[in-house]
């Protein structure tokens, strides 16, 4: 090899190393921080895990329910999950659980949808915090507070309903012993042969009253029995459908039904059963086909 090409090459060498250098200077440059994540214009890197079937995201003063689940990626945070209601307002500074900016938290589910789930990394005063999040319910200010009157009202409906029942069974001296399955069953009459199964065609008669013995319907008044194939949905309410179940041919029986097992929350079809009902039937099962 001649002197200039050795020339060249000891030229050349300290060039190449060199440019070698700015090309990984470039690539760590241009490389994202944290690859698979889209940064937000809040500054928050997210990635969206589930679609759910919402089509806006929460605005502010939106109350939202959400689950979540916080892990540290840097440096040492305490872990923690569970669920809560957060009411959007951008001016809120407080922190939430684990010292999180609340701001941050609120840059966060205001990009899911209803139903959405994501991952998001969060700069946390110098500390990358992961957080999964799902926006499990999305409500404006009027919604949440007609669910929380929703709410109050059955709850008070509930609790009057059980004071009245309470009431009436200590009246009754009738005790849990006599609790199946959520109703209070007191044989009247004992029957014969096997129990009804699901698909027998059933024929009973029944007397439906309030606590105070106001009748309410009676197939004994009609003087016509009902007749219905037994598992059929919509025959009779839920509480029936429990003691017929354990009922032999020529069986009787008198029946405390509350609400949740007769007509619910919202009272009879007929508006005659209010909401928050407990009921009592006699009941009398007269054939099995």
């Amino acid at each position: 090899m001649n002197l200039f090409f050795r020339k060249c090459l000891i030229w050349r060498k300290p060039v190449f190393s060199f440019s070698i250098a700015i090309i990984l200077f470039f690539s760590n440059c241009i490389r994202p921080p944290h690859p698979g994540f889209t940064k937000a214009p809040s500054g928050v890197f997210y990635k969206i895990l589930v679609l759910g079937e919402g089509k806006f995201p929460a605005k502010d003063n939106d109350f939202v329910t959400i689950s979540y689940s916080i892990s540290a990626i840097k440096d040492s945070i305490q872990e923690g999950e569970g669920d809560t209601i957060l009411q959007l307002n951008s001016n809120e500074l407080k922190t939430l659980f684990k010292g999180i900016s609340m701001v941050a938290v609120f840059n966060c589910v205001k990009i899911l949808n209803e139903g959405d789930s994501a991952l998001f990394i969060i700069d946390n005063n110098g500390k990358e915090i992961e957080f999964s999040m799902k926006a499990k319910k999305i409500q404006s200010p009027y919604e949440y507070a007609e669910e929380q009157k929703y709410i109050s009202w059955k709850n008070d409906g509930e609790m009057n309903e059980l004071k009245h029942l309470k009431e009436f069974l200590k009246k009754k001296k009738i005790d849990e012993g006599n609790l199946v399955d959520g109703i209070y069953f007191l044989p009247l009459k004992k029957g014969r042969g096997k129990i009804v199964e699901i698909g027998n065609t059933v024929v009973v008669h029944y007397k439906g009253s309030f606590l105070d013995s106001t009748i309410f319907d009676s197939t004994y008044e009609k003087k016509e029995p009902f007749e219905f194939k037994f598992g059929d949905d919509d025959q009779v309410i839920p509480g029936l459908e429990l003691a017929i179940c354990q009922m032999r041919k020529g069986e009787k029986a008198k029946l405390i039904i509350p609400s949740q097992l007769a007509f619910g929350e919202s009272g009879s079809s007929t508006g005659i059963v209010p909401p928050f009902t407990t009921v009592e039937y006699e009941l009398e099962l007269i054939n099995l086909k």
